[in-house]
């Protein structure tokens, strides 16, 4: 699977500015997200609905418990070891990934 890994980088948003860490795994064709924070900071659990690849991309459909029957979209392009990307979060709009890299 494309961007199999430990991603790191910062974002910026209304709610939390900083570091985030996420491991993106594909076992027997389920993909698993396991996104982490610096301690203190509550997670949510991510739940996988469906995801595709295209090229340098992977196309992620998830829901979190959160935010309940709302679907979040997310959009990471890879390009060796960087990504960019977007996701799509209901009520609270667009959050840009970029210069994510590989951590391990």
């Amino acid at each position: 699977m494309i961007g199999e890994g430990t991603w790191s980088g910062v974002v910026r948003t209304v709610f939390y500015r900083g570091e985030v860490s996420f491991t993106l795994r594909e076992q027997d064709g389920s993909l698993s997200v396991d996104l982490r924070l610096p301690s203190g900071v509550i997670v949510p659990k991510i739940e996988i609905l469906s995801h595709t690849e295209q090229g340098n991309s992977l196309m992620i459909r998830a829901e979190t418990a959160v935010m309940p029957d709302k679907v979040i979209d997310i959009q990471l392009d890879f390009d060796g070891d960087t990504l960019n990307g977007v996701v799509k979060i209901p009520i609270l709009g667009k959050l840009k990934i970029e210069s994510f890299t590989r951590v391990a």
